[in-house]
């Protein structure tokens, strides 16, 4: 079964070196699937002994507020 590289995703990497500690974002891995992503994860991002360590697929990632772009073009009618 051959997996199409169009399908790949992008996932956001967290982690938390000890309990109590902030979660922060450390990275990013590109999968074809959320156990893909598990996996090059732990591998890649293996420098430290984490007590915790996540992946969210970019796309999956709901906003509350974001910012606009420095270069993002105005739509019509706006100065």
């Amino acid at each position: 079964m051959s997996v199409d590289a169009q399908c790949r995703y992008e996932y956001e990497v967290f982690t938390r070196i000890k309990r109590g500690d902030q979660l922060v974002q450390i990275g990013t891995v590109e999968a074809e699937t959320d156990e893909l992503a598990h996996v090059y994860a732990t591998f890649t991002y293996d420098e430290e002994d984490w007590v915790e360590m996540c992946v969210v697929r970019r796309d999956q990632i709901t906003w509350v507020r974001k910012p606009e772009g420095l270069f993002a073009k105005k739509g019509a009618g706006e100065l």
